[in-house]
C-alpha cells in the first residue's frame, strides 16, 4: 500500500502539506484535499489521464495506478486554493487546473476569469 506522509516543509493547513509517491500498479489511492493544502506527488507524473469526477480530480497514470483527490474542486476553489507541487519542483494552484481542464474540454463554454469585464464593457445582446 502506498504511503502518504505529512510534510512540514511545504504550506498547508496546521503547517503541512502531504506528500503522495506514485500508486503501485492496480492500486487506487484516495486523499482527501484541503483549501490552502500543498500536495507534493513525489514522481514524474508522465503521460497519462486527468480528470474530474464529481468534486474530485481523478488522475490515472496506466497500469491501474490512480490517484483521487477528494473535495478538490472546492478546494480549489476556496482562497488560498490547494496547490500541487509537481515533481521537477514547480507549483501548480489548484484554481489554475480546474480553468485549464474546463478550456480543455470546451474552450467556447470556459468561464471567464472573476473580474474580467472590470473597466471594460460588458458584452450585451443585440436585437437584430
Amino acid at each position: 500500500m502506498t504511503a502518504i506522509e505529512r510534510v512540514d516543509d511545504v504550506p498547508g493547513p496546521q503547517g503541512g502539506g502531504v506528500a503522495v509517491p506514485l500508486p503501485a500498479p492496480g492500486e487506487v489511492v484516495s486523499l482527501p484535499v484541503l483549501p490552502g493544502q500543498t500536495v507534493r506527488l513525489g514522481f514524474d507524473a508522465g503521460p497519462g489521464e486527468v480528470m474530474i469526477f464529481g468534486d474530485d480530480l481523478v488522475l490515472d497514470f496506466g497500469a491501474g495506478r490512480v490517484l483521487r483527490l477528494e473535495d478538490f474542486v472546492d478546494a480549489a476553489r476556496a482562497a488560498p486554493p490547494v496547490v500541487l507541487e509537481l515533481a521537477d519542483g514547480r507549483f501548480l494552484p489548484g484554481d489554475a487546473l480546474l480553468r485549464a481542464l474546463a478550456e480543455a474540454a470546451s474552450p467556447a463554454w470556459a468561464a471567464p476569469e472573476p473580474g474580467a469585464f472590470l473597466g471594460a464593457e460588458r458584452p450585451t445582446l443585440q436585437p437584430s
